[in-house]
């Protein structure tokens, strides 16, 4: 689970984690606090992949946030022959001193997963309303994956019809994951996510509906691979981080795969950290790389994008990058033949927080400071 506290309209705060018994059972649980994380309640959810809503914006949270369970069932997807996994919503509610967790509502027996390191919310709420993005896989995988939005009335715990959105990826591929985000004025915008190709965004046309109609598909991040310098560019983005600020412009970050369009390593293929705004008047920046790893080749951040009521953007990162990643596998193949005891080998290396304070135009690492409240710019 993504280890994340999540704050309701009330500032009540919720963090999912999952713990082992002293039997060695896997238990999901939910963390719920009302004093401001001076003390912790504990209510156990269903088992399976599950994330919450987060707050990426202009979503109101009232309550224990919607969750989405997704489990792997003992057939076979007919799509992938791997096994099914259903994806499930469940929203959990306040009653009496404690939070009950209602019975699962299926959405889809074809979703490819929760995880995949993409942090972007796939769920957002306003009112009664919360809007829920997924990927299927498909039996004709040449022609993409569908994404697909969907509307859950949380009042009268109806499920509306599903809406294709795009087709995200080829082969039915499980890390390319959507998300959404809500503005200030209603509208939904949602991107397709990606494995190493250009991400997919889309508005749509009424605010707070996904039934009356979206703008057309728009390519999101069309450049920084090359196949040789001076040669036509591509873009090649992975895993998405996703939110919205007060003044409705949107901020992505990804991993990105760049080759022969800038001075580092020579030309050779290597994974930055890079950052995209979209202004309503403008349209979308260019990709621009926040971090370069210290090696060339494979590399992964584990990004999540956050931001404040001040509208300051936070950029939590790690990265492990070249040889370290071949490294972990073969400790993490001992660490199992070992009986999987004492803590894993370490994934997130080089842990930073960045921080803008103007709407992304100039990004540093974080100090104190920018988590004191009434801090100065």
């Amino acid at each position: 689970m993504a280890a994340r506290i999540v704050f309701d309209a009330e500032d009540r705060a919720y963090t999912l984690v999952t713990v082992r018994l002293e039997g060695g059972d896997l238990r999901n649980v939910m963390l719920w606090s009302i004093d401001g994380c001076a003390t912790w309640r504990v209510v156990e959810l269903p088992a399976g992949d599950v994330v919450s809503e987060t707050w990426v914006g202009h979503n109101i949270i009232q309550g224990p946030p919607l969750l989405l369970v997704c489990e792997v069932g003992p057939v076979a997807n007919p799509d992938t022959g791997k096994p099914q996994r259903t994806l499930y919503l469940c929203q959990p509610y306040f009653s009496g001193d404690g939070i009950a967790v209602p019975a699962l509502t299926p959405i889809s027996t074809r979703a490819l997963g929760l995880s995949e390191a993409t942090t972007a919310s796939a769920v957002v709420s306003h009112g009664d309303l919360s809007w829920i993005v997924w990927v299927d896989s498909t039996p004709r995988p040449a022609q993409g994956s569908p994404v697909y939005v969907v509307t859950y009335n949380r009042r009268t715990r109806a499920l509306g019809p599903r809406i294709l959105l795009a087709r995200s990826q080829l082969g039915n591929d499980g890390h390319a994951k959507p998300g959404i985000v809500i503005d200030s004025k209603g509208y939904l915008h949602v991107i397709a996510g990606a494995h190493g190709r250009p991400f997919q965004y889309r508005q749509s046309l009424v605010p707070y509906t996904a039934y009356e109609g979206w703008s057309q598909l728009e390519l999101v991040g069309t450049t920084g691979f090359a196949r040789q310098f001076g040669a036509s560019e591509e873009g090649r983005m992975t895993y998405l981080a996703f939110v919205c600020d007060q003044q409705d412009r949107l901020h992505i970050a990804y991993r990105q795969w760049r080759r022969n369009t800038d001075p580092w390593f020579n030309g050779a293929l290597y994974g930055a950290l890079s950052y995209q705004r979209h202004d309503p008047e403008l349209g979308w920046t260019a990709p621009r790389p926040l971090v370069i790893p210290p090696y060339e080749g494979y590399s992964i951040y584990g990004q999540a994008l956050s931001l404040d009521h001040r509208g300051r953007l936070y950029l939590s990162a790690s990265c492990i990058a070249g040889p370290e990643g071949a490294n972990r596998k073969v400790a993490m193949e001992r660490w199992r033949q070992s009986g999987s005891e004492g803590p894993q080998p370490p994934l997130n290396l080089r842990r930073m927080v960045l921080v803008s304070v103007d709407g992304g135009d100039n990004w540093r690492f974080a100090t104190t400071a920018d988590f004191t409240p009434g801090a100065p710019e």
